[in-house]
């Protein structure tokens, strides 16, 4: 035993020192439910199959530039995203990444900042703010994601 928290899953008895950590362990033991937008892989969550596209390994050639340009697009982007990184989002401009306190992105409901899309939806998705994945700003900034990066994944 390391740690007060077990993982309950059938042959994983895994233990963490902080329930937080035992939370995002048992997403490992989710079926993959969530389809990228731009191949035929599979995730469990969605913040994942963002960070699949941000990471340029997806087959269609989606990277994190495309992403953080339809981000910018989506008419809601004032709510999610700081007016400072607006023009280098829209450009494709990944530069404001070699400075790791520049957060671009922002949670509509609690205004915490991330350096990235999937940091955003990493944090809607945990217990940390009442902001829902499929509400306001975030949810329609979730469906414009889908239409216009599954546009791309058909020019690409």
């Amino acid at each position: 035993m390391s740690g007060p928290y077990r993982c309950n899953e059938y042959g994983c008895n895994r233990w963490f020192q902080e329930l937080n950590a035992l939370e995002h362990h048992q997403i490992t033991h989710l079926n993959p439910s969530v389809h990228c937008y731009g191949c035929t892989r599979m995730f469990t969550t969605y913040h994942g199959m963002i960070i699949h596209l941000e990471a340029g390994t997806c087959a269609s050639g989606i990277n994190i530039s495309r992403v953080n340009r339809m981000a910018a697009w989506c008419y809601q982007w004032k709510k999610y995203t700081s007016k400072d990184f607006y023009s280098q989002l829209l450009n494709e401009n990944t530069d404001y990444r070699s400075d790791p306190s520049n957060h671009p992105f922002k949670c509509p409901t609690c205004e915490s900042t991330f350096p990235l899309v999937s940091s955003l939806f990493m944090h809607v998705h945990s217990p940390s703010c009442d902001q829902t994945i499929g509400g306001g700003a975030i949810g329609k900034l979730k469906k414009w994601l889908r239409k216009s990066l599954k546009k791309l994944k058909v020019r690409n």
